[in-house]
Parts: C-alpha cells; sequence; structure tokens
C-alpha cells in the first residue's frame, strides 16, 4: 500500500508483505515483510518468518536491498526449535553468501515465566560441532522464590555437560528463607552437600520478624564436617543463649582422617 506526498509529488510506500500458506491452506508457512526508505523511493528492508504447521516460528531472516545490483542481502538470521518445554535458538552471520551457524541458545519457562533452564554453544569449526558455554537449571515454588540453582560445566572428552554446583532453598508459611543448602557434584558422580545454613525466626513488639538464630554447617569435598557453628537468643531483642550458642571445627589428615576437633562456647561478657 502506498500514500501520496504533496510535498514530494510522489508515492510512498506504507506497507509491503507477501504471505504463504500451506498447499491445503490449513497454516501459514512464511511472512515477509518490506520496509520502504524515502529516500532511496523503494523497499530496502524486508524480514522474513517461517512458521511450522503449529504456528510457531521456526526461522527469522532479515535482509537489505542493495540497490545497485537489484540483490537481497543477508543482514541476520536464527532458526528457532523446539524439545518439549525447551526451545531452541542458533544464530548465523553471513560468510561467503552463505548462512554460516556461530551461536546456539537453549531456554525454558515455567507455567508462572520463570526461567528453569538456561544454556548456550558456541560452534567450533574444528571440531565441526557445539561446544557448550554455560549450562543452569532452577526451580521456583508457587510464590516465585527460587528453591533449586543447578551450575554445569562442559566435559570436553565427554562432549556433554557434567553437573558442578546445586544450591537449595526452603522457605516457612510465611515465605522467609528458613534453610539453604550447597553441594558439588563428587567424582562417584553423587552430589556432596558441603555447606547448610538453617534460620530460626520470632516476632518482635511491633510484629516484625526478625532472626533469632541459626545454625552453619561446613563439609569438605570428602563429606568430612569443617566446622559447626550455632546461634540462639530465642527471642528479638534478647542475648544470645550462651548453653545454644557455641561451635566447633575440625581438622583432618591427608587420609581424611581425624586429627582435631575444637569445640568453643560463647562468652557474653567477653
Amino acid at each position: 500500500e502506498y500514500q501520496w506526498v504533496d510535498s514530494s509529488a510522489t508515492w510512498e510506500g506504507m506497507y509491503k508483505y507477501e504471505r504463504i500458506s500451506s498447499e491445503d491452506d490449513s497454516h501459514i508457512v512464511s511472512n515477509t515483510n518490506y520496509f520502504f526508505d524515502t529516500e532511496a523511493g523503494e523497499w530496502t528492508m524486508k524480514y522474513v518468518e517461517y512458521f511450522d504447521n503449529q504456528g510457531q516460528i521456526t526461522s527469522f531472516e532479515e535482509y537489505h536491498l542493495d540497490i545497485a545490483n537489484d540483490t537481497w542481502i543477508g543482514d541476520s538470521k536464527y532458526d528457532l526449535a523446539y524439545e518439549g518445554n525447551i526451545t531452541i535458538r542458533t544464530d548465523y552471520v553471513r560468510n561467503n553468501q552463505e548462512w554460516e551457524a556461530v551461536v546456539r541458545s537453549e531456554s525454558a519457562y515455567d507455567e508462572y515465566g520463570n526461567q528453569i533452564h538456561n544454556a548456550a554453544y558456541l560452534w567450533n569449526n574444528d571440531l565441526s560441532s557445539w561446544v557448550g558455554q554455560f549450562k543452569a537449571e532452577f526451580g521456583f515454588n508457587e510464590n516465585g522464590d527460587t528453591t533449586l540453582t543447578i551450575q554445569y560445566s562442559w566435559d570436553t572428552d565427554k562432549a556433554d555437560w557434567l553437573p558442578e554446583t546445586k544450591n537449595e532453598y526452603q522457605y516457612d508459611g510465611m515465605g522467609m528463607l528458613e534453610w539453604t543448602g550447597n553441594s558439588i557434584w563428587s567424582e562417584s558422580d553423587y552430589w556432596q552437600e558441603i555447606y547448610s545454613l538453617s534460620y530460626f525466626y520470632g516476632s518482635n513488639e511491633l510484629g516484625e520478624t526478625e532472626i533469632v538464630g541459626w545454625i552453619e554447617y561446613s563439609w569438605d569435598e570428602y563429606g568430612n564436617e569443617n566446622y559447626m557453628e550455632q546461634w540462639y537468643k530465642g527471642e528479638p531483642g534478647a542475648d544470645w543463649i550462651p548453653v545454644y550458642t557455641w561451635k566447633r571445627t575440625s581438622i583432618y589428615n591427608e587420609n581424611h582422617q581425624l586429627l582435631e576437633r575444637n569445640q568453643y562456647a560463647w562468652n557474653a561478657e567477653q
């Protein structure tokens, strides 16, 4: 569609598109939208969207017009693929008049819009394969609070992802964080917990929630306790209760056997 412009006494393009449907006319195969350059007096840009039979976009391409040669030149392109709830995007660059894949990303979301999967790859010409750059998975509760985070690293020998670290979170009925734990992936293929922190809450005179105690643990990669520390005062504004406020440290030899363990009590007068 065009509009007449009195100031330039010319027709200027308003919009132009081309739509291709399947042979049985059950779904759209592609849409092409054009953009008009008023100075050149030409449709000089276009983008093309391709769809599957479910109406999902499978590819997007953007072009500009080489006016002198009357040729469309590709500027950018990406493909989309769908595997379960994971969307896979592959981005391309133009190389010697051909599209060359360079980056691939994966993403997935839960029913509330929280991202639960995120991964990225780069194309390696020497290996003729995708090489992982980062990957993470997430979990959320019905309130949108993070309950799980897992980080992965790329195993070059297996050309696959290897679990690396895991963080977990638990909340009480008021939505307050009551426990968090950290684990690492062991060489024996299981999660080894290395850190744990639990909180205790109380209400002050204004009805506000405050931390009144916590218990903290740390373990080495072999499951040996490095230290344990506990603080507890029972209610907001109170002093730390000595019998419930203490810590313990441990030392191990090269064979992971306990050499020394020390326990400390809280001295409120110092």
